[in-house]
């Protein structure tokens, strides 16, 4: 059986996931110690932590300043009189030389805000498990923690996912009421969350095409909506919940879910799954919920690199 181990850093009880986006090389673990990295590292600017002891206002207000903004449509942007007039998101770092890392301190309470996930960008929790970083509403006001949603084309004067490339979020839990948001294709990965609701892959049926998700346990529905070319990895699903596919091309790999959970779109009129559909339905299995990642130096200063044991 192959095996795929993603390096992973702690400082403290923070873990930090290695990324093309960071402006330093990683050194192995059994390398020399006169090449090894400094400790605590020497963190670009690209790397943003944010500080748990902030209000939720402050860490907004230094988040917005580092993600995309939406713009509102117009009519001569488009004559989609539902789009008129909305705010939407229009690409601008689509071939950006930036990159950004977004990393989150572990705290008690959930943090109350919106992190819109842009191009060249990976979002982090710091915490040991998902369950040390956690996103959540702010009372009556709708929040959605990290997301990704469907882009506004000037071409196709619409909505789309095609062109959402080339960003991550993980090791996460997410507790707002509309669930987790992840509306990509391809380059894409969302890995080591838990949401206690859905989990979109899809905006508004907007078209979308692929991506990856691991290590993911989502208590209420997965819903592939417009996806097509997804694969699900060591993904479990809530006795109560339900896997809602996609257009096609829905491949699982070691995924747990109740037995009769699959929803075929009513585009299949009727079609069978297919023989490519493989999906374990195994009650009460929540191995893919264990994310330990080992022995972690609570008291030391130092950073030390730890492989997470595999699903």
């Amino acid at each position: 059986m192959n095996r795929t181990f993603e390096p992973t850093f702690h400082k403290k009880t923070k873990m930090i996931f290695a990324n093309c986006a960071l402006d330093s090389t990683i050194s192995k673990a059994n390398e020399p110690a006169e090449s090894a990295e400094l400790n605590p590292p020497n963190w670009p600017a690209s790397v943003h932590i944010i500080d748990s002891t902030k209000s939720d206002k402050e860490i907004q207000d230094e988040l917005d300043g580092l993600q995309e903004q939406p713009t509102i449509i117009t009519s001569d942007m488009t004559s989609n009189q539902d789009l008129i007039g909305t705010k939407q998101f229009v690409p601008t770092e689509h071939f950006s030389s930036k990159r950004k890392v977004i990393f989150f301190e572990p705290r008690e309470e959930p943090y109350k805000v919106d992190v819109q996930v842009g191009y060249y960008v990976q979002v982090a929790g710091l915490g040991a498990s998902a369950k040390d970083v956690k996103f959540a509403d702010n009372g009556a006001e709708k929040k959605k923690g990290p997301y990704c949603p469907a882009y506004f084309n000037t071409k196709l004067e619409g909505l789309t996912t095609l062109d959402t490339f080339w960003r991550s979020a993980e090791n996460y839990s997410n507790l707002t009421k509309d669930g987790q948001l992840w509306a990509v294709s391809q380059a894409a990965p969302i890995r080591r969350i838990h949401t206690v609701n859905d989990l979109n892959l899809n905006d508004k049926g907007a078209q979308s095409s692929g991506g990856h998700l691991a290590n993911v346990q989502v208590d209420g529905a997965l819903v592939f909506g417009s996806q097509q070319q997804f694969c699900s990895r060591s993904v479990t699903v809530g006795d109560s919940g339900a896997i809602n596919l996609g257009a096609w091309s829905n491949v699982f790999v070691d995924t747990v879910a109740p037995e009769g959970c699959l929803k075929a779109p009513a585009a299949w009129n009727g079609a069978p799954f297919g023989e490519n559909l493989s999906l374990e339905t195994r009650a009460n299995n929540w191995r893919a919920a264990d994310w330990s990642t080992g022995s972690v130096d609570k008291d030391g200063a130092s950073t030390t690199v730890n492989v997470p044991k595999t699903t």
